[in-house]
C-alpha cells in the first residue's frame, strides 16, 4: 500500500517537499469545480499544487467536483476536463490517476438510478476521448447515492470513509477500488489535509 495526499485551494502555500520526507509518494490534486450555475471554472490553485507535487517528487493525478444533475452537464464537465488533459497536461503523467468527485447535496436528491445515468455519461464521454477515469465519494454515498451494479467494473473507485476500515472494499470485492481516503485529519506543516492509501 502506497500512502498519499489530496489537495485543492483549501491548502494554501502547502509544503508538498515536506509530505514527500513524511513518507508521502502521490497527491491527487484538485483540477476544477462546477459553479452552482452549471459552468466548469478551474481550481483556484491548481497549477501552484499540481507543479509543486512534481517538484517534490509525488506522483500525481486529478479531481473534478462535480455537481451533474443532468446528463448534459456531466458531458459539459467531461469536455472540460478533456481539454485540460488535451492541452496543459499534455505532458504530465497522472499515475495517480483522473477521477470525478461526486457527492454533493444536489446530486443525493436525484434517484440512484438516475445519478448513475448522469454519471456514467460523464465517464463514457472521457473514454470516448481515451482517458481511463475513476469516481471519488463516500462509503454512504456509493452505498446509498449510486447503482453500484450499474457501474462496470472496470471503473475505479476511490473511497472515502473516515476510520480504520474501508467497507466498501470489504462488500463489494469485485469491484475495482484502488485508493481509500481514511482521514481529514493529517497535519502537513501548517496545513489540515486529507489521507490516502493506494493498493
Amino acid at each position: 500500500m502506497i500512502k498519499g495526499i489530496d489537495v485543492s485551494k483549501w491548502q494554501q502555500n502547502f509544503d508538498f517537499k515536506l509530505a514527500k520526507e513524511l513518507g508521502y509518494d502521490f497527491c491527487i490534486v484538485r483540477a476544477g469545480r462546477t459553479t452552482a450555475a452549471g459552468q466548469p471554472v478551474m481550481d483556484e490553485d491548481f497549477y501552484e499544487n499540481i507543479n509543486g507535487a512534481k517538484r517534490a517528487g509525488l506522483d500525481v493525478g486529478i479531481y473534478y467536483y462535480s455537481l451533474a444533475t443532468t446528463k448534459e452537464i456531466a458531458v459539459r464537465e467531461a469536455d472540460w476536463i478533456h481539454k485540460l488533459l488535451n492541452s496543459d497536461l499534455r505532458n504530465t503523467a497522472l499515475k495517480s490517476g483522473i477521477w470525478i468527485d461526486v457527492e454533493d447535496s444536489k446530486q443525493a436528491k436525484l434517484s440512484p438510478e438516475r445519478l448513475t445515468s448522469v454519471i456514467m455519461a460523464g465517464i463514457n464521454r472521457l473514454n470516448s476521448y481515451g482517458h481511463y477515469v475513476g469516481l471519488y465519494s463516500s462509503c454512504s454515498f456509493f452505498r446509498n447515492n449510486v447503482v453500484l451494479k450499474n457501474l462496470p467494473g472496470y471503473i475505479p473507485l476511490w473511497v472515502a470513509q473516515y476510520g480504520k476500515e474501508n467497507t466498501l472494499k470489504k462488500l463489494y470485492p469485485r469491484k475495482t477500488i484502488s485508493a481509500w481516503q481514511y482521514s481529514d485529519r493529517g497535519k502537513i506543516g501548517n496545513n489540515t489535509v486529507d489521507l490516502n492509501i493506494w493498493y
